[in-house]
């Protein structure tokens, strides 16, 4: 499998050499971030990584940083990526707002201007078919994760390539990613040769105290509610 490093307007910086580890995690939510570590490239933040899949299938990485480790061995970069359909979270829907819309028609008018057309959309659940909506204040990306929850849809992204050349970018959504019957089920202590989980290492808030105005230094309350001032010996201001 190649990987191809391109800039955000298609221009072509050349092949990763020398990889020797390319980790990808893909999400029913959406999200989706790709893991790469190879001899040394011209790499920089910003710049997309480009490849087809085992299933034929283009795809698209947004390169978020990248990490340069040079020593007595040969130098390697370790580059952390995100799908390219991220860029959607920098467009801005100031009011957008429709009347019986399909899931189909939601993501066609959110889509409008930007770099990505609809591919295939199921209808998703049917007490949903369709419906009004509106979009305020959000962006692109949010507003697509949203009307994936209400039509009950899982989305991902695909890209068609011309050698190593993108000619078109879509958002596909389906009621379930994945095989639908499938036959195999993996669990804890049975089918699995390892697993590995990751545990946020971040403090976790369950429960926030609110305050109302705090008397501040050198504010006093009489009895009949007034607020009056003093100074630092407790005279009256």
């Amino acid at each position: 499998m190649e990987f191809f490093c391109s800039k955000c307007d298609g221009t072509l910086v050349g092949v990763l050499n020398g990889v020797t580890m390319a980790k990808r995690c893909r999400s029913v939510d959406g999200s989706d971030t790709l893991d790469i570590t190879c001899s040394n490239c011209p790499v920089t933040k910003g710049d997309r990584i480009v490849f087809t899949d085992g299933q034929g299938i283009g795809a698209e990485y947004l390169v978020q940083s990248v990490q340069a480790v040079r020593g007595e061995e040969q130098p390697t970069i370790t580059i952390q990526c995100s799908n390219s359909v991220a860029e959607l979270s920098s467009v801005y829907v100031e009011d957008l707002r429709g009347t019986a819309a399909t899931a189909e028609a939601r993501f066609k008018d959110l889509l409008a201007g930007t770099r990505w057309d609809v591919g295939y959309v199921e209808n998703g659940s049917p007490e949903t078919a369709q419906g009004d909506y509106a979009f305020y204040h959000t962006n692109v990306l949010k507003a697509i994760q949203a009307t994936c929850k209400t039509f009950g849809l899982e989305f991902y992204t695909s890209v068609e390539l011309d050698g190593n050349h993108i000619v078109s970018r879509k958002i596909n959504a389906v009621e379930q990613r994945g095989e639908k019957t499938s036959l195999k089920r993996f669990e804890y202590s049975r089918d699995l040769k390892s697993i590995k989980r990751t545990v946020n290492a971040a403090n976790v808030i369950t429960r926030l105290y609110v305050w109302g105005k705090s008397i501040s230094q050198g504010e006093q309350k009489t009895e009949d509610g007034e607020t009056v001032f003093t100074d630092s010996e407790g005279f009256e201001l």
